[in-house]
Order: C-alpha cells, then structure tokens, then sequence
C-alpha cells in the first residue's frame, strides 16, 4: 500500500512538472502580435501571343470577371514598373514570421490570386473579334466622311478658301484615321491567328510590421516567393534585400485543390539572391512549427491574430494593430484541415492559428458562405511538409543572428552558419 501511495504521488508530481503554461487573450497577443505582418499584393496579368518563329506580343489586364478582361492593354513593356497602375489589382493578407531571415507563412490565394487559364484565352479571343469589329465599324464610318470631304472638294465649285482648307483638313484627319484604325485591325488580326499562348502573374509582394506607421507603399518592405503551394493553399515568401521587386509566375491548368502536394513555378525577376546576412529586427517574434504536442481529450481555445479587412480595420494613430479573435475546434475536418468558430473577414488569410498555450496548430484559409463564424485553417502538419524542402531550408539559412526568439532544437529548418 506504501509503494502504491508513493507510485501516486510521483505521477502527479510528474504530471504537474509536465503540464504546460496557458495564455490569456491578451498575453498571447502581447507574446506573438509583433511576428504577424500584413500583406499586401498589388499585381496584373500578363498575357503572351507568339508563333513558332520569333513573333511575339504581349497584352496585360487586372482581373477576369464576368467573362471580360478589366484595363486591358496592349503593351511591349516587361518591367512592372512601367505598367500603368490603372491596370494593377491590389489585396491585402496576413502572413506570420518563421525564421530570423524573415521567412513569412501565408496563403497561397493571398500571393497567387489565379485565375483560370482557359476562360482568359475565351475572353482574349473575343476581345480580340470585338476590337476588330470595332475597327470595321470605324472603318466605314470614316470612309463615308472621306467621301463627303471629297465629294465636296470635287463639286462644290463656291468653296472660298476657308472652306476649301476646312475640306482638306478633313480629307487629312479621314485618311490619318483609316491608316490607324486599319493598321491596328490588321494586328489584331495578327494575333488572334497565333497559335501559342500564356499567361502569367506579375506581382510585387510587401509587408508591414504589426505596430508599424504606413502612409504609402513606399513605406513597406519588398518580399520575393520562396515557395507556393496552391494545392494546400500556402505559400512561402521572404523579406528581400533591395527595392524595386517584382515575382512572376506563369499560370498552368493546375487544381486548384487536391490531397496531392505540387507547387507552381515562380521566377524572382530582381534581386533575387540569397541575402544570408539580412536578419529581422530581433523584437520581432518567431512562430515555432514544432512544439504543438495535443492531448486529443483536451478541451482546446484556440485564437487568430489577423489584419481582417486589411488596413482598412487595422489603422490607428498607433500604426496597424492586427486583432485577436477567439474561437473553439468546430470539427477535425480531415488531414489537411480544421475548422473552428473563430469569425474572420477578408484580409485574414493566411493568419496564424494558435492555441492557449500559444503553439501553432493551424493557418486561416477559407470562410464558409454565409457566415463569418466558422472558418476553415490548414493544419501546421501540411506546413512542416513545405518548410522541411531543402529549397526552402536554404532560402532560410542565415549567419549567426541573436535574436533572441529562435529555438534552433524545436526549429530544424532555421540553420546558423558560421562565418
């Protein structure tokens, strides 16, 4: 009976040793605020008509909707900075901090808002036949007005020299205009006869700090693609070293979603190098990806910090403050997702999902229609499957830093290099 008495009181004591802190709302905003960012994407589409030989043509435009291309133009610049911003689309998103290097978890959607490929080139076809009708149609109207400027030269014997200059204007004007209209019709004409075609997304990343002061795009900080994962819907970027920074990607029949893991191929078109000595400011909080062991019996709370409705909500005289909402497990969907009843709005995405013992268990994703109470994250298990790749442990890879929030033993990816 002693020895069992004895049993009991070391598996407590065990037990007491072993059992984790847990949070209040505001301790875990004060705790991990400062490692979430907000993001914003402003970006267009790019669209290349080319033959087999060496003719090629490029079109870019903002968005597809209702079947037509928003601000399409034609255009022969490739620097981002040389397209119109009338043509550019901006959204914003949540991203969460990984390594000292300023590696940045979010959504896929929120880096790549992809579009379908197939509806693109039907809507491209018929704005191209819409242009060249409009082309005919201004074609025959300026050929009538020709003739009449010419008809009056030709038979109106009273024209004083006012009038005979205002003709000849006219005459002038007419055949400029026909030369144009024609000229422009025969290329598009051109190019709808191409028979290769693609599309890609040009985009230029940037993110703020929680508690940081912005009055202009200018005063955020460019990031470049490390890895997208659209099938799980993550994505990978990181702070770059250098400004004027833009991402493409080419856009390709890929699922949207499936239990298979894939990426899409990304190209960073400046400053791309791996900058090994940037680190971030060391008050910045580090999410660790390692550490969340769950009891399945347990009762869990789990909170989202999160930029909902991007700036819009996040604005005060402080700087942008993301916000904390609290929620509970709605259902263990699958082992790709969770979801729970935490209300989030658009700008969410990609927010970090923690419980009250403030490990991650999950990254915002997805609403359900109709309601802002429940809400779908993508489990941590589906992240440490992208950050344990070997291309992303290198983009992740810095010289000794100090900051004080990395755990290298929990954090595998996060390695230190010795000079």
């Amino acid at each position: 009976m002693k020895h069992l008495l004895y049993g009991l009181i070391i598996l407590s004591m065990m037990s007491c040793t072993s059992k984790k802190d847990s949070y209040t709302q505001e301790q875990l905003y004060e705790q991990a605020s400062s490692g979430v960012v907000l993001i914003q994407n402003t970006y267009y589409y790019k669209i290349t008509l080319s033959d087999n030989g060496f003719y090629s043509t490029n079109y870019v435009f903002s968005k597809l909707r209702d079947g037509k291309l928003k601000n399409i133009s034609h255009t022969i610049s490739n620097n981002f900075n040389e397209v119109n911003d009338t043509i550019k689309s901006t959204i914003f998103g949540t991203g969460f901090i990984i390594s000292p290097r300023g590696t940045i978890v979010t959504n896929s959607h929120v880096i790549n808002p992809t579009t379908d490929k197939t509806l693109i080139y039907q809507a491209l076809i018929r704005y191209l036949k819409e242009q060249i009708d409009y082309c005919n149609q201004q074609l025959e109207e300026t050929r009538k007005r020709l003739e009449i400027f010419e008809k009056e030269i030709r038979d109106n014997k009273r024209l004083d020299s006012q009038g005979y200059a205002m003709m000849m204007d006219g005459i002038q004007s007419s055949r400029k205009w026909i030369n144009t209209f024609t000229q422009y019709r025969n290329n598009r004409i051109k190019d709808l006869s191409l028979s290769n075609f693609d599309v890609e997304l040009c985009s230029e990343i940037k993110i703020a700090y929680n508690g940081s002061h912005i009055a202009s795009s200018n005063d955020l900080i460019d990031c470049f693609v490390v890895k997208d994962v659209p099938n799980y819907d993550l994505g990978i970027i990181q702070i770059a070293d250098g400004s004027n920074f833009w991402n493409v990607c080419r856009l390709e029949e890929t699922p949207k979603w499936s239990y298979e893991q894939a990426e899409v191929g990304w190209s960073n078109i400046q400053n791309a190098g791996i900058i090994s000595w940037f680190t971030i400011p060391q008050d910045k909080y580090i999410f660790n990806l390692y550490n969340n062991e769950i009891r399945s019996d347990e009762e869990i709370k789990l909170y989202m910090i999160g930029f909902n409705q991007g700036p819009t909500l996040a604005s005060t005289n402080d700087g942008i403050k993301a916000q904390i909402t609290q929620g509970y497990i709605s259902q263990n969907t699958d082992s790709i997702k969770i979801m729970y009843s935490i209300p989030a709005l658009q700008g969410s995405s990609g927010s970090p999902v923690v419980n009250q013992y403030g490990e991650l268990v999950a990254i915002n994703f997805a609403g359900i229609n109709g309601t802002q109470s429940f809400n779908y994250g993508i489990r941590v298990e589906r992240l440490r499957e992208i950050v344990n790749d070997q291309s992303v442990k290198d983009k992740m890879k810095v010289r000794q830093s100090n900051n004080k929030h990395v755990n290298n033993d929990s954090i595998n990816s996060i390695e230190s290099i010795n000079n």
